[in-house]
């Protein structure tokens, strides 16, 4: 089992929002602040101003695409903060897209119920229907994330999906090209957030903390009185780095603590 000591903090007086890893970077969005990118050392490398929270944010190594309730789209560019804002024409523009997607040079694969396939022109700021042909890869993403059988829990770009599997009591991990992977979890619950970092995960609620490595559990914690958990992020393929985010349960107060096992 890992022990693990808390070595840096960055608190925020903001509620975070969203939370997440990006290489080794972190990117945040903090209510009636808007988005901060820190390195793993919680230094703030930099911060935009933004006044609506994303419903969606799609990420690769430089730029990530935002969703805005309303209809509106935002391209944000990870090296600068840099922040532009686009009108999503209809009918993607009521279309409440999934967290599955697909980078393909400067295409973006997307996913909604109401649009099934859609894909955006980075260049052109365009959005259009698509079909499976055009990214095979994507619609094998899609079929995996609603099987039936399996509870759609996490997608992790470029090609990873975590799904939980009642018949099994565990987690599934569909990754494109590699056997699939499970890890035994009989105490699964809706409320529990999962992260993937090679072979190292995390799940944890508001109140617990579970890490496995290979499949099986290396540590556990089951709570504070004086914080509420909210996610985990790791930050290697073993677990030995890991940036967990709470907040106070009586004051705006969030908490961004970088572990490291000893």
């Amino acid at each position: 089992m890992h022990m693990y000591d808390s070595i840096r903090e960055l608190i925020l007086h903001e509620s975070v929002v969203r939370f997440e890893r990006i290489g080794q970077s972190l990117l945040l969005f903090a209510e009636g602040r808007g988005f901060l990118a820190c390195d793993t050392d919680l230094n703030i490398k930099w911060e935009t101003a933004c006044d609506a929270e994303p419903f969606a944010i799609y990420t690769d190594e430089e730029r990530a695409v935002l969703l805005f309730d309303g209809g509106d789209y935002g391209l944000l560019d990870l090296r600068t903060g840099g922040l532009t804002r686009g009108r999503r024409s209809s009918p993607f523009a009521d279309a409440w897209f999934c967290q599955l997607y697909r980078f393909e040079g400067d295409r973006l694969f997307l996913y909604s119920a109401e649009t099934d396939i859609a894909v955006l022109d980075l260049t052109t700021g365009d959005f259009s229907y698509a079909d499976y042909g055009q990214s095979p890869e994507f619609g094998r993403l899609i079929e995996r994330a609603y099987d039936e059988h399996l509870v759609f829990e996490r997608f992790i770009a470029p090609s990873t999906v975590v799904s939980y599997d009642p018949e099994r009591s565990g987690y599934a991990v569909f990754e494109l090209g590699q056997p699939e992977r499970f890890i035994s979890f009989p105490e699964y619950r809706e409320t529990l957030l999962v992260d993937l970092y090679g072979s190292a995960m995390t799940v944890v609620d508001e109140k617990t903390f579970h890490l496995f490595e290979g499949g099986a559990p290396v540590f556990r914690f089951d709570g504070c009185a004086t914080s509420v958990l909210l996610k985990a992020a790791l930050l290697d393929d073993k677990g030995r780095r890991v940036m967990i985010l709470s907040e106070s349960p009586t004051f705006q107060t969030t908490w961004i603590q970088l572990f490291e096992a000893v």
